[in-house]
């Protein structure tokens, strides 16, 4: 036979004479087939399948249980010539080995490059697979894509699985339990509860960041903050404080340092010069009268703390 070509050949017999025991057997030709023509064919139970680099075959493939039933599995096949014999042999197509995903019945092989996650479902459970092959095999498994992590998206959401990837000089705004949850030190964090809900991120220099009850007020040197804690006045000196508790109100802030404030007569000239946006040279002079009832036009200005 030439080995670049395989004869099909169909095998019948029937049962000759009655005291020899013997067997005759008749041969039927089909036709030829060539091996580099076709990556898969078959006749009868005989199966050939050639599968090319950079590929996965997919096929159904015969096992045979402890009890002796003879059942059908879901196999991915690599690279190579492959022979097999099997009557319940069924070939699915090819898959390319470098796709994120490939997918067959219950087998499911994960792709996922460096700086992505993978997205899924298993088992009516949320997944998230990391850079690397991951091979599942489960009848109930789901996959719904990559996602990129990058200082654009600091924040990965899937189902009850939440992961932040806080950087520094910013401050991630959560819901856990129904309480505000603030995380200000840099660093990955994971939560897998219905009860956490990310909300925003803040930067770590604003200097009234709020969520529900929770405050936090950063007091700069030569100002006071004004806060009311259950509607008494309490005064916040310089630095940073954390308030936990619906009833302490920020107001403002107040600065501390000397001002100064000049006393004038706002009379018409000056909504004439404001509409004008020009004033005279004696517009700031506070008017007066003597006891002579004299007008003196008096420049004053009031320094205070």
């Amino acid at each position: 036979m030439d080995y670049g070509y395989i004869i099909s050949i169909q095998s019948t017999a029937r049962r000759f004479g009655f005291l020899t025991n013997s067997w005759f057997f008749l041969h039927q030709y089909c036709g030829t087939v060539t091996y580099a023509s076709k990556q898969y064919f078959n006749h009868g139970p005989y199966h050939y399948l050639n599968v090319p680099r950079g590929k996965n075959a997919k096929v159904w493939a015969e096992v045979r249980g402890k009890d002796g039933w003879k059942s059908l599995v879901p196999r991915l096949i690599r690279e190579g010539e492959h022979f097999i014999k099997s009557t319940l042999f069924k070939f699915e197509g090819l898959a390319n080995i470098s796709d994120e995903y490939i997918g067959h019945s219950s087998i499911h092989i994960l792709n996922v490059v460096k700086g992505s996650v993978a997205k899924a479902n298993c088992d009516n459970m949320p997944r998230l697979y990391g850079e690397g092959q991951h091979i599942v095999e489960s009848p109930n498994f789901f996959y719904e894509g990559t996602e990129e992590i990058s200082p654009a998206n600091l924040c990965i959401k899937h189902g009850t699985i939440t992961i932040l990837q806080v950087p520094r000089g910013k401050i991630a705004l959560a819901w856990n339990k129904n309480e505000p949850f603030l995380l200000d030190r840099p660093g990955l964090y994971e939560f897998n509860s219905n009860d956490f809900h990310f909300v925003a991120f803040a930067d770590a220099s604003e200097r009234k960041i709020e969520l529900g009850s929770k405050k936090v007020i950063q007091v700069y040197t030569g100002e006071v903050g004004i806060t009311y804690d259950k509607g008494h006045l309490k005064v916040l000196t310089n630095g940073r404080h954390l308030i936990d508790s619906s009833t302490h109100l920020f107001e403002r802030f107040l600065s501390t340092k000397q001002r100064s404030i000049r006393l004038i007569t706002y009379g018409v000239n000056h909504k004439i010069g404001k509409s004008s946006k020009k004033l005279e040279d004696d517009a700031d002079f506070l008017i007066c009268e003597t006891k002579d009832l004299v007008k003196v036009g008096v420049r004053a200005d009031v320094f205070y703390r």
